[in-house]
């Protein structure tokens, strides 16, 4: 059965024997993959047309060499990036200084408040208005100490990483509480919301590094299974093959 190609505006689509491989045009790593397209896709046709099934069964071979060999560098700088994402997550959920050494000092009285709430609403609610030095005290040992559910543990990473952020960077001494008849005339501390709103755009900029990591991992995986199906192997053999070929 002949490869199909699909030119679309962000990937190029490759189907054989009913499996179909996605291969995106923004993403660096594929660079090599897509390289390799035109000449597979010519060569492996016109190859099935000409041979015989034994002399194409060793051509098809030598025609995938290139293609595996670009999926094998993609998959090599797809982990790299990963890697770099993880090491950035990581930093990102480490609490600055100050912050760590409060969460140290009020942490076993932070985890026993939480853990006295009844109910998701209340846990809920407690999170959503955590401070950071409340948050640090709560994603100890990732949220084991306070008993978070894996639901709570998210979101307290998801709020922790803004704040801690606009800390480590400057933006909470930008933005002072500000007095208010509800909350009081005579305030001190940040305006953590405000803060974290300036943090906004560099956690948008992680979270579409992070999307990127899941789009090369579920680009790689149709790699795999379209080589399998081509050469009609096992896709742990297809992968042993890529591997190699680094």
């Amino acid at each position: 059965m002949p490869i199909t190609e699909a030119d679309r505006e962000d990937h190029v689509a490759l189907g054989v024997n009913g499996i179909f491989a996605v291969v995106p045009k923004d993403r660096p790593a594929f660079a090599p993959v897509l390289a390799a397209v035109p000449s597979l896709v010519e060569g492996f046709n016109r190859d099935e047309a000409t041979f015989k099934p034994e002399a194409f069964a060793a051509a098809r071979e030598r025609r995938f060499e290139p293609f595996i060999g670009g999926t094998s560098v993609a998959l090599s700088a797809a982990t790299g990036n990963a890697r770099e994402v993880e090491t950035a997550r990581r930093t990102a959920l480490t609490p600055p200084p100050a912050v760590a050494e409060d969460a140290t000092r009020y942490g076993p009285e932070i985890r026993d408040r939480f853990r006295s709430l009844e109910g998701p609403g209340p846990r809920r609610a407690f999170i959503e208005s955590a401070s950071p030095t409340a948050m640090a005290a709560l994603l100890v040992a990732d949220g084991s100490l306070a008993e978070l559910s894996d639901d709570e543990a998210d979101r307290a990473r998801e709020l922790a990483m803004p704040a801690f952020h606009a800390i480590r960077t400057g933006a909470a001494g930008a933005h002072p509480k500000r007095p208010t008849l509800e909350g009081g005339l005579i305030v001190t501390g940040t305006d953590n919301a405000a803060a974290t709103a300036q943090a906004g755009a560099a956690m948008t900029r992680f979270r579409e590094r992070v999307a990127g990591v899941e789009r090369d991992e579920a680009a790689l995986k149709s790699l795999v299974a379209f080589i399998a199906a081509a050469l009609e192997v096992d896709q742990g053999t297809a992968l042993e093959r890529v591997v190699a070929a680094s």
